[in-house]
Order: C-alpha cells, then sequence, then structure tokens
C-alpha cells in the first residue's frame, strides 16, 4: 500500500516537476505585471474535483435530496424527514465538512451534520469539493467539503415567490420569498415551512407474512426564515450578511419489530455573519464574522430521558488573495470559539486558529496549485497539512489532473469527554490521498471524465462497546479507500427540445487493514457501498420541463464480517412543471413521483423508506 502511494505521488511531483522546469518557463513569454480584478477572474482550482450542485430541479428538496440523486456521494438516511449524514468516497460522516458562506458550521459535539436540514430554497448556490480542495476551508475534510453560499444581486428591483406544495401523508410545504435591489442595494427575505405526518406504510418483516402497517410516531415540523442583505459603498466595497433561523421539531420512530417509541429530536440552529469585501486594483480582501447557536434535545419519556445540548461558535475569517497576470496567492485566516454544555459532556470550550496558503499559477497548457494549512488547537499545533495539484491540457480539449495530499482530523467534544465513555488521550486521525483524473470535452455536447483515487486514513475512530455495554471512542482502525468515478453528460438542442443526459458511476472500496488476524481485515466497511449509479434525465419543450432521476446502489453490509448485508436498492423519482405567465405574474405547476416503482427498501437497518407518494406544486411569480 505504502509503495502504491510513493509511486502515486512520484506521478503528482512529475507533473509538477514540469510546470516548474526551467525549459518549459523559458520557452514562455511571460508577464507578471499586475492586474485588475473583478468578480469575472475570481474562479476555483482545477486541479481538484469540484461538483456543482443543481438546486433549481425542485425547491421542495432538502440538500441531502440533491446530493442522493444527482451524485455518486452515499447519503445514509435513516427514514424520510430523519437523519440524513453523507459518506464522500468512502470515508465517514465526521470526514465530511459543512462549509455556509465560508464557514465551518459541522457540529462540534458530533462532528458531522444533518442535511435533512437544509432546505434548497435557503440556499443559493451549492457544490462538493472532493479531497485536497476543502483545505481552502479548514482541516478535517479528508473525505471533502459540501459548501454553501447565499448570493447578493443588485439592480433586479422588486420579485416576490409564492409557492405551496402537498402531497402524500400529509405533506404540506410553503415557500415564500420577496426580494428588492438597486445598484447599490440588495435585499432578500426568504420563509420555508416544511410539516408532515409521514405515516407511510411499510412491511412488518418482524412478524410472519410481513403485514402492512404504518410507520407511526414520525410526523416532522419545520420552518426556516432568512435574511440576507447587501450594500455596495462605492465601485471596490461592498458590505454584506445573512441572518437565518431553522426550526426542527421531529418524531423518531421505533425500528422495525420494536415497541413504540416515544422518542422525540428538537433541533434549533441560529446562524448569521457580516461581511466586508474591498477591491484592490491587484488584490481582493474579505473580512467575515459569525455566530453560530446550536440547540439540541433529545427525549425519550419512556426511559425518562431529557438531555438538551447547547454550541455556540464565535467565527472570523479573513481572506486576502492577490492577483498575477497568470498566478495567485490567497492567505486565509480563520478563528473559531467554541462554547458547548451538555449533560454528557459538561461545559466546555476549544479555541481553534488556523492559516492557510494557497500558490495557483497557470503557464500555457500547465496550471498547478499548492495548499499549506497550519492549525493551532487548545494550545497545540497540529501537523502541517498540504495540497499539491496539478492540471495539464492535451489535445482535442482533454485535460489531465493529478493531486496529492494529506489531513488531519481532531477528536469531538463528545469522542474526548463523553462521560460514560470519552476518552480525552483520543489521537487524530490522519490522511494521506492521491487522486488522477482526466476529462474530454471535444464534443461541446458531450463531456467524460474518469477519475481514481486512493486515500488512507491512520488512527480511524469508532466507536466500540465493552462486556459492560458502554460505548466508547477508540483509535483502532487503519484504513484504505480506492475508487473510481465515471462521469458523462450530453447536451442537445433539437429546435423547440432541450435534452440533457447525465450518468455516473462509482467505485468504492473501503477496506480495514488494522488486524490480519481479524475477521474484519480486508473487509469492506459497514454502510459503504461499492458501486453506485445516478442518471438523471431532463427534458424541455416550449413551456413543459420534464425530469427523471433514478439511482442504483449496490448492496451494504451492516456487519464488520460483510456476512449481514442490506439488499441492492434503485429508487427512481419523476417530476413534470408547466410554466406560463398571465399578465406580469408568472405561473409555475408541477407534479412529482417519487419511488414511481414502489420499491420497499431500507438505507439504514429495520428503518423503512416510503414507497411510491406524490406530490403537487403551485408557484406564483411577481
Amino acid at each position: 500500500m505504502d509503495h502504491l502511494l510513493k509511486e502515486l505521488s512520484k506521478i503528482s511531483l512529475f507533473l509538477t516537476s514540469l510546470i516548474l522546469s526551467p525549459h518549459f518557463i523559458n520557452s514562455q513569454v511571460i508577464k507578471l505585471d499586475t492586474v485588475t480584478v473583478s468578480s469575472s477572474n475570481i474562479k476555483p482550482s482545477e486541479s481538484y474535483q469540484t461538483k456543482e450542485l443543481d438546486l433549481n430541479s425542485s425547491n421542495t428538496e432538502k440538500l441531502s435530496d440533491v446530493i442522493k440523486n444527482t451524485t455518486g456521494v452515499y447519503v445514509k438516511d435513516y427514514g424520510a424527514g430523519q437523519l440524513s449524514s453523507l459518506s464522500i468516497r468512502g470515508t465517514s460522516a465526521t470526514h465530511t465538512k459543512l462549509i455556509w458562506n465560508g464557514f465551518d458550521i459541522t457540529s462540534a459535539t458530533l462532528g458531522q451534520s444533518d442535511f435533512s436540514l437544509l432546505p434548497t430554497f435557503l440556499i443559493d448556490q451549492a457544490q462538493i469539493n472532493m479531497g485536497h480542495g476543502s483545505l481552502v476551508d479548514g482541516v478535517g475534510g479528508i473525505g471533502g467539503n459540501i459548501q454553501v453560499n447565499n448570493q447578493f444581486e443588485y439592480n433586479k428591483g422588486l420579485h416576490a415567490w409564492l409557492e405551496q406544495t402537498v402531497g402524500s401523508f400529509q405533506f404540506d410545504q410553503t415557500n415564500a420569498s420577496i426580494a428588492y435591489s438597486t445598484k447599490t442595494i440588495s435585499q432578500k427575505v426568504k420563509f420555508w415551512r416544511q410539516q408532515s405526518a409521514n405515516d407511510y406504510p411499510y412491511k412488518d418483516i418482524s412478524v410472519f407474512g410481513s403485514p402492512t402497517v404504518r410507520l407511526n410516531h414520525s410526523s416532522f415540523n419545520q420552518l426556516g426564515v432568512q435574511y440576507d442583505g447587501g450594500v455596495k459603498l462605492n465601485g471596490k466595497n461592498e458590505a454584506y450578511g445573512s441572518l437565518q433561523y431553522i426550526n426542527s421539531d421531529r418524531e423518531l420512530p421505533a425500528v422495525i419489530g420494536a415497541k413504540p417509541s416515544q422518542q422525540t429530536q428538537f433541533d434549533e440552529k441560529i446562524r448569521g455573519f457580516l461581511g466586508f469585501k474591498h477591491l484592490f486594483k491587484s488584490s481582493l480582501l474579505s473580512y467575515k464574522i459569525g455566530s453560530f447557536i446550536d440547540n439540541f434535545l433529545y427525549s425519550d419519556a419512556d426511559a425518562g430521558i431529557y438531555a438538551p445540548t447547547k454550541t455556540t461558535s464565535i467565527q472570523n475569517r479573513v481572506d486576502y488573495k492577490y492577483y498575477f497576470n497568470y498566478s495567485s496567492l490567497l492567505t486565509t485566516l480563520n478563528t473559531n470559539h467554541v462554547f458547548a454544555s451538555g449533560d454528557g459532556i459538561g461545559d466546555r470550550k476549544q479555541e481553534i486558529y488556523s492559516l492557510g496558503l494557497k500558490w495557483e499559477q497557470e503557464i500555457s497548457y500547465f496550471s498547478y496549485d499548492f495548499t499549506f494549512r497550519e492549525q493551532f488547537i487548545d494550545g497545540s499545533f497540529s501537523p502541517l497539512v498540504y495540497g499539491i495539484g496539478a492540471r495539464y491540457k492535451l489535445p482535442y480539449k482533454t485535460s489531465l489532473r493529478s493531486v496529492a495530499s494529506t489531513n488531519v482530523r481532531y477528536p469531538t467534544l463528545n469522542e474526548l469527554y463523553w462521560h460514560l465513555g470519552g476518552d480525552e488521550n483520543l489521537n487524530k486521525e490522519k490522511s494521506s490521498s492521491f487522486e488522477l483524473g482526466v476529462k474530454n470535452n471535444y464534443w461541446k455536447w458531450l463531456a467524460i471524465g474518469v477519475s481514481y483515487y486512493q486515500i488512507t486514513v491512520q488512527d480511524w475512530i469508532q466507536w466500540t462497546s465493552n462486556s459492560s455495554g458502554l460505548w466508547s471512542p477508540k483509535n483502532i482502525k487503519e484504513v484504505e479507500s480506492t475508487g473510481i468515478e465515471f462521469n458523462m453528460e450530453t447536451l442537445n438542442n433539437f429546435k423547440k427540445v432541450k435534452l440533457s443526459n447525465r450518468l455516473g458511476y462509482n467505485f468504492t472500496s473501503t477496506v480495514d487493514l488494522t488486524d490480519e488476524e481479524s475477521n474484519s481485515y480486508k473487509k469492506q466497511l459497514i454502510y459503504v457501498p461499492k458501486h453506485k449509479i445516478n442518471y438523471q434525465l431532463s427534458v424541455a419543450f416550449k413551456k413543459f420541463q420534464f425530469n427523471y432521476n433514478q439511482t442504483l446502489t449496490s448492496q451494504v453490509f451492516v456487519d464488520e464480517t460483510n456476512t449481514v448485508y442490506l439488499p441492492a436498492i434503485y429508487p427512481a423519482n419523476l417530476a413534470v412543471n408547466y410554466s406560463y405567465s398571465l399578465k406580469k405574474i408568472k405561473i409555475k405547476t408541477g407534479v412529482s413521483v417519487r419511488n414511481i416503482f414502489d420499491e420497499p427498501y431500507q438505507v439504514v437497518a429495520n428503518r423503512p423508506m416510503p414507497g411510491r407518494n406524490l406530490r403537487f406544486t403551485l408557484g406564483l411569480s411577481f
């Protein structure tokens, strides 16, 4: 394994050496004069893989639904309306960072995020950054990170939107927004509410004959309000900010075969930031300060459990990027002051300071980037982590890219201080990774990309139970994840018909290399599918829009010896929308069918997902 990683790293260094070779540089005429900076020349690196998420297909979606249906990322759903966590490239949910407008809002206690609590209606732009692409925002995103951003639009006038959706199982959602902007002022308010009895039928496999019963104690009631505002002070200065409030009250149903549940979960999230941006002639400076409050309450009336947890985070972020004609240097400073309290961990504080540097340069057919980041957490320095990427343009609109990087993840507050098993002596997880990809866009209507990656994680933290039944985290694993990602997209215009096809295939092998004598040695980790295929078809004809998506996910093992598994699943969704205008009012109507084949399936063992269900939408734009 180490030999293979070293050989692959040599390829990355070879590409980089070509870029930096004196012969190549001397053969070019390069002027390093300063340039005038504008939003048009601010673009992300292309050495690492990113994927923009399409948030416009349906405003009734949660972010977890979009990721599940349109990417190769594995989404672990505990049921409709319940917890949704992500596994990027075979890593765990704690290896995925959630970045909101440049701030890390991943839970400091759990180390992961519930992506079912992010409605797409409250998000303007989202993307997935794989591997070392996450280092720009901090450490810990060994698999990658999810970036969600609010956008501030100017000179758009007055605009309002009202949308109502109803559906099966008493589903009811309202989206409303009003925005007003001039050349110098941007104002936008959004309101989102969603509720459902969520009492869908399923087959109770714990009873002889598998009778059909309805899920009970599973309703949810959620709402969100968001304000975005910006002011252009002049041509070079802009002040902006956002305030978001999300409230979620959920009943937690029992697993199949268990007695009825009385468990509930309440989440309250308050997020806000203020930012300032200044454009110099050759550089861009931005400063943001944000405050984030996360209230969590789990209760179980039968067990007499009432467990509140509150986490407050105050963060600062400074970005300074200097541009040359063919290169740029980004310096990023992050601070994070965390205050957490709860019955399980007591009162805790955490101080995190992080400094990052990223250099990018483009020289004719080559481009490359270096990313370095150092973190100071609770009085000690972390190991310096880095990412090295290179991109080479080949003939026939083909590009080759190569990436090598390292990363670390520190234990969460629960892993360190949980009073029934936390371990303050846990080691941080350390990773090294390599990636090689090729992309071709020779024909304008066809784009194809293939990537290979390898990730090694040492001191992988896992919660295990002892003879007394108590659970505690331990550094017990060395894990290696290798995989192949294939993506193909076609775009065709036939007179009045626009046709789009997207196909993705992901192969993921994530195995345990800890102990050659154990029954789990070189076995696939639990809840990591080896194969996932996702397909999306979009057809636009006049005022009609037709969307179809389907995923096929191979079996996932639910035990470490790979003897018990959940079978492969293939859910599909269909949506048809019709838009027209009535004077100054734009009207959108739509119907969607989810799980159109009425497939009975589970993503998490003994937690059934809903069968075929309908939703009807009516939207008005003023």
